[in-house]
């Protein structure tokens, strides 16, 4: 297990590739998410150009693995129909060039861009006729990169696809006003995903694919009994639901009674739950950057209101989402908790007991550019000591496949644009590259620890 494990890295289509609508790319629904900001998407950092130029400093940075994911509107620009050929080119080149450098291709399905044509044909994800074109363009990419991707991720952080109605599709309104709609699309996403690890396993039986989650630790404020069950809460409604659904084949009766109590009636089927308990996911995937704690929201005339942007922090009458003032945060606010990915992995394994993979773990700053150096040791502080923690996990015989930063090269942020950067390579409005302190760091820890991730990293 040791020598197969996947240090690597991760980035998405619409935050780096550029060349926006562009090559026979069809619109998607980030025109709707991001209309203040689409000019720094459009351009991204040209990925869609220099893919090459990465991919040699992925290998010399010793990568063994790189997670991105394909634009399912360049591949198919009115979401299902006739493939886009320059499109499936791009991709096919970039997957061969990951495979001369040894680069293990980790492909995401669906980041975030929905193509546009499907919303407005049917309404996208809240019609159940979503799934089948899913399927339709998870067949032709299992059949045209399979020989060669043995990593798939389905569906990218969908709690942040439910809770963020302009990913739906919809241009006005907040997840409070499309509760309804967000939850039926999170049953067809669900669906959707399970029938795919099901198509994939038909296919390409080899290959290993499952879910990718937001997910972060809630720990009760107080050892009160309702910051308890506040923070349990929390995690039932932010992560927990979509895990035991897609994992277990089940709504948890708390969750059940949450829904009716929101009055949310979803339309289902007979056949839904065989089809979820027949595409159980290979492993599942984890984004982790921070910690928060829970505690219990007394409410009064608000009770079930909910607030909080871009994704709900509060609602009144169960719980209130908050940053541990004991703990660090980044310039963003996050708190920073490496102790939490640990926890995190253990939590999920109890559960769920399947392999994780953690697809995206990082720290986002500023990082100017000044006198020819990148020097971003807060990023390094930050990545060596989540790696410790993930190396006692193993050591506790979790079973991680492998850690993938976010991200390798800067990308653009989906809520903070060019101004917030992750990446071991600096990114300047040329495109040039530049490698920042962190990209050695990260090249000395992959060479340390390559086949023997057992040892704490003390330097």
């Amino acid at each position: 297990m040791n020598k197969n494990f996947l240090w690597g890295a991760s980035s998405s289509s619409f935050q780096s590739e550029g060349m926006w609508k562009k090559a026979g790319q069809g619109p998607s629904v980030i025109e709707i998410e991001q209309h203040g900001n689409l000019q720094s998407f459009q351009i991204g950092v040209d990925f869609y150009h220099h893919y090459k130029n990465d991919i040699k400093l992925m290998k010399e940075a010793g990568l063994k693995a790189f997670r991105f994911s394909i634009s399912w509107s360049r591949v198919f620009p009115t979401g299902t129909g006739k493939p886009n050929e320059v499109g499936v080119n791009f991709y096919r080149n970039l997957i061969t060039e990951l495979a001369k450098a040894k680069i293990e291709p980790i492909v995401t399905i669906y980041h975030f861009d929905y193509p546009l044509a499907l919303v407005k044909k049917y309404g996208g994800w809240i019609s159940r006729k979503s799934i089948a074109d899913y399927l339709y363009y998870c067949n032709f990419l299992f059949k045209e990169f399979g020989n060669t991707v043995k990593y798939w991720v389905t569906i990218n952080e969908q709690d942040h696809i439910v809770k963020i109605p302009q990913r739906l599709g919809f241009k006005h309104g907040g997840f409070k006003e499309h509760m309804q709609d967000c939850y039926q699309a999170n049953h067809y996403m669900s669906i959707a995903s399970s029938l795919a690890i099901k198509l994939c396993h038909t296919i390409l039986p080899k290959a290993k694919i499952g879910p990718a989650v937001s997910y972060q630790p809630y720990y009760p404020a107080t050892e009160k009994t309702k910051d308890i069950e506040a923070a349990k809460t929390a995690n039932l409604l932010t992560q927990k639901y979509i895990l035991d659904l897609q994992c277990k084949a089940t709504y948890s009766k708390k969750f059940q009674n949450y829904l009716k109590e929101k009055s949310i009636h979803l339309k289902l089927k007979p056949d839904d739950f065989k089809c979820l308990k027949e595409g159980k996911p290979d492993f599942i995937g984890i984004n982790y950057y921070s910690s928060n704690i829970v505690k219990f929201l007394p409410s009064e005339s608000n009770k079930g209101e909910i607030e909080g942007k871009p994704i709900p922090k509060k609602e009144y009458g169960l719980y209130a989402i908050q940053n541990d003032p004991t703990l660090p945060t980044t310039k963003w606010g996050w708190t920073i908790d490496p102790k939490g990915l640990r926890i995190a992995l253990e939590q999920i394994y109890e559960q769920y007991h399947l392999p994780i993979l953690i697809t995206e773990n990082g720290y986002g700053d500023e990082d100017k550019f000044l006198g020819g150096n990148i020097t971003d040791s807060s990023r390094i502080k930050y990545l060596k000591d989540h790696i410790n923690e993930l190396i006692k996990a193993i050591n506790e015989n979790i079973p991680v496949m492998g850690y993938c930063i976010w991200s390798f090269t800067d990308v653009i942020s989906g809520h903070n644009g060019s101004d917030k950067r992750y990446g071991l390579i600096y990114v300047d409005k040329n495109m040039n590259r530049i490698p920042k302190q962190s990209f050695n760091f990260y090249k000395n820890i992959i060479r340390r620890l390559n086949g023997d991730v057992t040892h704490e990293h003390q330097n």
